[in-house]
């Protein structure tokens, strides 16, 4: 017999502290992952940064998010 060791079935030793401290980091990352998803995709308006006015403007009426005589009257308005 080995004075000093101890064998018990429920621990893990320092591997079970190591495995658990992944496992939260790993949870804490998907739930980080997840709020950022859902906060960054909540407005419903996606233009890229270097996207002119008129670029945009043409989404939206591509989209139906305003009718043509707006767009019109914007495009006119922006090309002034």
């Amino acid at each position: 017999m080995m004075y000093g060791w101890r064998y018990n079935h429920a621990s893990f030793g320092i591997w079970g502290v190591i495995l658990m401290v992944i496992v939260m980091a790993l949870l804490l990352a998907g739930v980080i992952i997840v709020i950022h998803y859902l906060t960054a995709h909540s407005s419903g308006k996606h233009y890229a940064d270097g996207d002119s006015a008129l670029a945009i403007l043409e989404k939206r009426y591509v989209t139906g998010e305003i009718e043509k005589t707006e767009f019109e009257e914007k495009r006119k308005t922006l090309s002034q």
